[in-house]
Order: C-alpha cells, then sequence, then structure tokens
C-alpha cells in the first residue's frame, strides 16, 4: 500500500465522520445510556440462548459439562453449607512421551556439535588423580567426553549422524542415563593415584535417585499421600451413615463466611494434624441437592415453625472452595460428621467413588494430571 493511499483513505475517513448526516442527534449522556442498554439486552438475549442449549444438551457419566446454568439460590429455600476440595499437587513431572525422549536426546548430541571440543586441561591438571580418573572414564566410553550419548563423537567424519537410531532407543530412556551417570560418578582413581580395580569398592558412596514407584503405589494404598507423585490427589471421606463418598463439607453457621466455615469443617473432619491453605475465598463449584421432604403449603404458627424453616424442607447448595496440604495427613478420631474412612485419589479414581451428580458439579475444577 502507497503512502498517497494512506493518506486518500485517512482524508475520507474524516470527511465521512465531519458530514452532517453523521453528527449525532442526541447528547453523549443519552448517547452512553442508550449503548449500556442496547449492550446489557445484548448480553441477556445471549445468556437466554446459552442456557437454552445447556437445559437441551445430554451429559454422559463420563464427560465434564461445558456450562452449567446457575440457579438461583437463597437462605430462605436453601440451606448453605461450605465444602473443602483438598488436593496434594504433584510432586514430580510426568512421564515423558517417546517423542519427547527422543527430541532431548537429539538436543543433546546437537548441543555437541556446536559447542567447542572438550579442553581437558583447562579443568584437570596433567598427571594429577582427577586427569588419570578422567582418562580412565573417557577410554570406557570410547573417547566420548558427554557421559549419556553413547559412542557418537561430535567433531568427526560421522559428526553428522547424530539422530538417535532404532536400535539405540534405550539410550532415551531415563533408566539408561540414571545408569551412565552414576557409572562416571564412581570413584576410579584414589588420591594417591592408584586405580582401583574392584568394581564394588567403585560403587562404594554412590547413591541412586529414589524411583519414581513408591511403597504405597506397590502395595496400592490409596490412604499414603506418597502415592501417584507425578498426579494430583484429591481427599475424599465416606459418611458412615449413608455409606457415601464426598468431600469434607458442612453447614455454615452464624456470621461465617465460607472460607472461614470451610477451615473449621476441615479441622472438625479430618483432624488438625493437617497443614492445609484454602487457596482463595471464592468457590471454585458448587452442588445442589434436592429437599428429603416435600414442604407443606401451612404457614407457620406459634405451635411450630413453618416450612421455610424447616432444614428438611429445603435444598442443600454446597460450595466448594480450593485446598492444598503441605504437610500431615487426615484423621478422622472424633470427627464431628460420622466419617469413618478417607482416602486419597486421582481424578479418574475419584469419579468412580463419588455419586455421578456430585462429580459433574466438580469435575470441572479438578486437574487431570
Amino acid at each position: 500500500m502507497s503512502a498517497n493511499y494512506r493518506i486518500y483513505r485517512s482524508l475520507a475517513s474524516v470527511l465521512r465522520i465531519s458530514t452532517p448526516h453523521n453528527l449525532p442527534t442526541v447528547c453523549l449522556k443519552c448517547g452512553s445510556r442508550t449503548s449500556a442498554n442496547v449492550f446489557v439486552r445484548t448480553l441477556a438475549r445471549r445468556a437466554h440462548s446459552s442456557s437454552g442449549l445447556v437445559e437441551t444438551q445430554e451429559i454422559s457419566a463420563s464427560d465434564c459439562p461445558n456450562a452449567i446454568p446457575v440457579p438461583r439460590i437463597s437462605i430462605n429455600t436453601h440451606q448453605i453449607l461450605a465444602g473443602v476440595v483438598l488436593s496434594r499437587p504433584p510432586l514430580l513431572t510426568p512421564d515423558l512421551h517417546s517423542f519427547e525422549k527422543a527430541f532431548f536426546f537429539y538436543q543433546k548430541r546437537l548441543n555437541e556439535r556446536l559447542a567447542i571440543p572438550f579442553t581437558r586441561y583447562f579443568y584437570f591438571k596433567k598427571d594429577s588423580p582427577a586427569d588419570t580418573d578422567w582418562k580412565l572414564k573417557a577410554s570406557e566410553r570410547g573417547g566420548v567426553p558427554a557421559k549419556e550419548l553413547g559412542s557418537y563423537k561430535a567433531y568427526g567424519k560421522l559428526a553428522w549422524n547424530d539422530e538417535l537410531l532404532e536400535k539405540e532407543s534405550h539410550m532415551a530412556e531415563p533408566h539408561y542415563i540414571i545408569d551412565q551417570l552414576t557409572r562416571d560418578a564412581r570413584v576410579g582413581v584414589t588420591e594417591d593415584g592408584v586405580v582401583v580395580q574392584d568394581v564394588n569398592a567403585r560403587a562404594e558412596g554412590v547413591a541412586k535417585p529414589n524411583s519414581r514407584i513408591t511403597d504405597a503405589d506397590t502395595s496400592n494404598n490409596d490412604q499414603r499421600l506418597d502415592r501417584k507423585l507425578d498426579r494430583t490427589l484429591y481427599l475424599v471421606v465416606r459418611n458412615k451413615g449413608d455409606n457415601t463418598w464426598g468431600f469434607p463439607s458442612g453447614g455454615v453457621s452464624g456470621t461465617e463466611n465460607l472460607h472461614e466455615a470451610a477451615e473449621r469443617i476441615l479441622a472438625q473432619s479430618c483432624g488438625v494434624n493437617m497443614n492445609t491453605w484454602i487457596v482463595g475465598r471464592v468457590p471454585i463449584a458448587y452442588n445442589i441437592t434436592p429437599p428429603k421432604t416435600i414442604p407443606a403449603e401451612t404457614p407457620a404458627t406459634e405451635a411450630g415453625p413453618g416450612p421455610e424453616d424447616d432444614v428438611s424442607h429445603k435444598s442443600k447448595a454446597t460450595f466448594f472452595l480450593k485446598g492444598r496440604i503441605m504437610a500431615g495427613q487426615a484423621d478422622l478420631l472424633n470427627n464431628h460428621f460420622g466419617l469413618d474412612d478417607y482416602r486419597w485419589l486421582t481424578k479418574a479414581e475419584v469419579s468412580k467413588f463419588l455419586p455421578r451428580e456430585l462429580y459433574l458439579s466438580v469435575c470441572n475444577s479438578m486437574h487431570e494430571r
């Protein structure tokens, strides 16, 4: 686009705006009110149309709903409860995909090609025990400075062949890299310059990283927090009365806020031996259950309360707040809510324990990993 054409378009836009038929016929204040009313009506039409689509959509038990219509909730028609979705975040990174393993391995070999050659005497003094130890370990690797890249030489006739072959796919696995790094960490030469011939003596004092699979994973103990270290775990509890599973929840008393009630309920249901943190003061999910009995149409009298004062005639509206556990463990001894069991489960496992309506209410606020 030329400069003359841009100037022409700018002048044309100014002339169009300044023409008499485009001048506003109302003042700025009235115009802003009119625009605001039109905007509100547009949003109302969009919300009404979207809610109609949600009502006709069928939600399966395995899929979480994309949108949930928000009903009107009042203390006159609903019993307000607070709940806690207590979670333990992942402690490990997820397992790598085979493509990711090959990509990272290729990046290491590419770095060997782009970096300057390894200068041994810059790091090791000549004829020192450290220099002897390095020459011994380098000879075991075929003279390659890198410890976990195999026999690839970045400076040679085959330097271009840096891709991982099919027969070398095991070299990108984490267990192979750990074995190679552990082998290189063994002591090959003592401080006196004596080469250690015994293989078992070389391995003394070398510690391997802990396994990603813990004893809790092996024994399938879902009450321990050291299981599924690469996944998020959620605390679910079982009610002794009806044997139903759910999140710790209870009624809001007095002038409590939701986050204050959530902290109290968590301590009364799972004990005080947990170092927890309520992330925010805004609920992340809610669930509404119908009343146990149908309210009668008789008003309140002096003999007793009316249907609006009876808790059994009200629907239960439970608002869940997000919580994190940093240390400790749940203890259901002498709890105030009649709980007899608890589990630390992943999202996929929670879907098998919780009732369908409750799970669909909170599943969008739970992490897949």
